[in-house]
Formats: structure tokens, sequence, C-alpha cells
């Protein structure tokens, strides 16, 4: 598996290297783990290729499950602008004032 992660990073730094996107640099890296996934799920138990990736696919299956839910929460945060709550807050506040704020300046009694 050491091996394969040293792939994987290697792949990386030559996409970079390169000037490839980051979102083809990360297709990349999701086929990879596809083809391993796939390994482990078509060739026999004793096969080398098999054992020399961990020896059983739930491992890297909970690998790409992580990677969705990280996938998803950067999505959720770009479509709330980036900054969550507090940007939302910040829209909010703009459109009422409170009580301390005068919309026309003081007022003269």
């Amino acid at each position: 598996m050491l091996a394969l992660g040293l792939l994987a990073v290697v792949l990386w730094g030559l996409g970079w290297a390169f000037g490839v996107p980051g979102r083809l640099r990360l297709l990349m890296l999701a086929c990879l783990w596809f083809a391993v996934v796939l390994a482990h799920l078509l060739l026999p138990e004793a096969h080398p290729l098999r054992a020399a990736t961990g020896g059983r696919a739930e491992p890297w299956l909970v690998l790409g499950g992580v990677a969705v839910l990280g996938l998803g929460y950067r999505l959720a945060l770009i479509s709330t602008g980036g900054r969550g709550r507090r940007n939302r807050w910040r829209r909010r506040g703009r459109a009422r004032l409170g009580p301390w704020r005068c919309p026309r300046g003081p007022t003269r009694s």
C-alpha cells in the first residue's frame, strides 16, 4: 500500500509540474482508486497484486467514502459563498438595521 501511496504522490507531482489542472489530477487519482478497487473485486484472493495493495477492498471503499464526504462538504461550502454562516449573517445584517443604527441619521427633536 505504501508503493501505491507513493505512486499517487508521484502522479500528483507530475501533474503539477506539467501544469495539469487540479480537477484532472483529482480525476487521475480517482481512476487509480477505481483500478485498485476493481482489482480487489475481480482478482482471486491469492493474487500478488491484491496482496500488495492490502488484501481487501473494504479499506479502499472506506477511503472513497471519506473522499466523497469531503468533496460534498467542499461543495456545500462553495454553494454558501465560501464563508458559510458568517457570510449569511453579514448579508442579513446589511438587509435589516439593528436598533443601534438609524437609517437616515440622527433624529432631531
